[in-house]
């Protein structure tokens, strides 16, 4: 009887055993197998979701800004976008004569304020460039030199067409031009050019058919040309008097703001 208990508890004993060393296995193999990729997202996955995201977000943006160019040449709007996928600014030059503005209150600076506001100060990069001169001068004195190596995407040109009136033909008149947007263009041959004429005086003669030789010579040669004309009152009425400075030379604050409002809607479409 004494035997068969102690057989009874060897048995029982071997039992034991083995339960525990079954029980002991599952729980290192536990420990030694990872939880599988589906079920625990990696670093990896994570970091590429947020890139996913921020690219998202930066793709929107870009849209929303080329949305504002619809109005623009088809090269300039193409040229903002390229710049804004490689973080590059765009460079927008605007040249002309003292008229375009060497102050805060120029249509040229006011125009600055708008597109930087809208378009960011890190996207776009403007640059005024005024000059006191007719345009024979401007080339002769070969002013152009310094623009071209500012490699501008886009040139917005008050081509001196108010100071050459009664000193220059419009036949060379035109001919300056044409030189100085070859000369640019040769160096910069994905550079956008806008013509548009100084601003409208008062009962002139002879200035008016000066503005529209300009306006046809832009048609020729497949130049964007803004006449913002349409925006002031007649040049035959007296009231233009009122958006001018005393000798009719450049725009005043008021008239500064027609030229500013009309080239802000063009540029900046919503």
């Amino acid at each position: 009887m004494r035997s068969f208990f102690t057989l009874l508890l060897a048995i029982c004993c071997v039992v034991m055993l083995i339960l525990g060393n079954s029980y002991w296995q599952k729980k290192t193999s536990a420990f030694n197998h990872p939880v599988s990729a589906k079920n625990e997202p990696t670093k990896h996955s994570e970091i590429k979701t947020n890139e996913n995201e921020t690219n998202t977000i930066e793709e929107t943006s870009r849209n929303e800004l080329i949305s504002f160019t619809k109005n623009w040449p088809t090269q300039a709007s193409k040229q903002f976008n390229k710049k804004l996928i490689a973080h590059e600014p765009f460079k927008f030059l605007i040249v002309g004569s003292k008229a375009i503005g060497t102050s805060s209150n120029g249509w040229a600076h006011l125009l600055k304020t708008q597109l930087n506001a809208v378009y960011g100060k890190d996207n776009i990069n403007i640059n005024i460039n005024p000059f006191d001169t007719t345009s024979t001068e401007f080339i002769n004195y070969e002013k152009q030199k310094d623009l071209v190596d500012q490699k501008a995407d886009l040139v917005l040109f008050e081509p001196f067409t108010l100071n050459d009136n009664g000193f220059i033909p419009t036949k060379n008149s035109l001919a300056n031009i044409s030189k100085f947007m070859g000369e640019y263009k040769k160096e910069n041959p994905e550079t956008t050019f806008i013509l548009l004429p100084p601003h409208p005086i008062y009962n002139a003669k002879f200035y008016p058919k000066q503005v529209a030789d300009l306006a046809d010579f832009a048609e020729r040669k497949q130049v964007t040309f803004i006449d913002h004309w349409s925006a002031w009152p007649s040049p035959k009425s007296a009231n233009i008097k009122n958006y001018l400075l005393p000798d009719q030379s450049a725009p005043n604050e008021k008239g500064a703001e027609i030229i500013n409002e009309y080239l802000s809607e063009y540029f900046i479409s919503k």
